[in-house]
């Protein structure tokens, strides 16, 4: 007895036709009478009393359909629950530079590892990402910074360097030849990010570090995407404090150019993998994490 068997049985019965549960079914009517009479052979017993006019239950057919729809029922959820398994989501909560620049290379290579997980990715900025996986509304989370949370697992897994960038210019480019020293740069218009994220925060140190008042600076824009803010850059509108990886095809280019920020303490910082420790995470997650921390050791240290 074959599962499509009871299926075409039912098919019959509900429509208590052969034509119409071929037509239903997307298959042809001998198909369904070639299914019905080897069910039929295998029980022992005929399901159907068949007539020129019309097409009557058996007993033995009323039985068999109470059965075969527990039986189809059972399958279904025999396998909803594997297949469900196998598909099993995971919300990641990215800031701006991974999202961009660290998550392609992530998910190219988890796939290949855990090619039936789902990642829904979810964007915000440092802040925003840790106080979701503090409130369980994010499994796991990538950020900028290690932010105030008690609750939370904090794991380095890239190394990034903050750089100065601005437009090549022949200005700019007498300032970088010059080696201008931080107070002379933030002296420039600058655009800055967002308060909240790993950027801003550790831009806010270095100026703090080499005496300036942050509340002081010449900011002549604060915007969350890092794309518009390289392009507003290339355009001359101001300079700013980015993620180096951000920049690299940039640099290259000679779109923009960068003036290093020497002996700064707070120049580098590091990107981390993040999630509440007070959880017991399903398997899946476990796995996922130690992925990224495998990837991560190979790829980006």
């Amino acid at each position: 007895m074959e599962f499509k068997q009871l299926e075409i049985f039912l098919a019959v019965v509900d429509n208590m036709s052969f034509s119409q549960a071929a037509v239903e079914l997307n298959i042809s009517q001998p198909t369904v009478s070639t299914q019905i009479k080897l069910l039929e052979q295998e029980l022992d017993t005929p399901l159907f009393i068949r007539s020129t006019r019309e097409l009557k239950l058996t007993e033995s057919s009323a039985y068999l359909y109470e059965k075969a729809k527990d039986m189809l029922a059972q399958r279904k959820h025999v396998l909803d629950y594997f297949l469900n398994e196998k598909r099993q989501v995971i919300r990641l909560g990215v800031s701006t530079i991974p999202a961009g620049y660290v998550l392609p290379t992530l998910i190219s290579q988890i796939r290949r590892d855990m090619p039936f997980v789902v990642i829904k990715v979810i964007e915000s900025n440092s802040r925003g990402i840790i106080e979701k996986v503090r409130e369980n509304l994010i499994d796991v989370g990538i950020v900028g910074m290690k932010g105030n949370c008690d609750d939370c697992e904090f794991i380095p897994i890239y190394k990034d360097e903050i750089v100065f960038i601005a437009p090549n210019t022949p200005y700019y480019t007498d300032l970088q030849q010059q080696q201008a020293t931080l107070l002379e740069l933030i002296k420039e218009p600058l655009i800055i990010r967002e308060s909240g994220s790993g950027i801003k925060k550790n831009m806010d140190m270095i100026i703090q570090e080499a005496g300036a008042d942050v509340d002081k600076l010449n900011v002549v824009s604060s915007i969350n995407d890092i794309e518009v803010v390289k392009k507003l850059v290339m355009a001359g509108v101001g300079t700013s404090f980015v993620s180096l990886i951000s920049v690299i095809d940039q640099i290259r280019k000679k779109e923009l150019i960068t003036i290093p920020l020497e002996g700064a303490e707070h120049r580098y910082r590091y990107l981390y993998l993040t999630w509440n420790r007070n959880l017991t995470q399903p398997a899946h997650i476990r796995e996922f994490t130690q992925h990224v921390i495998k990837i991560a050791k190979q790829d980006f240290c």
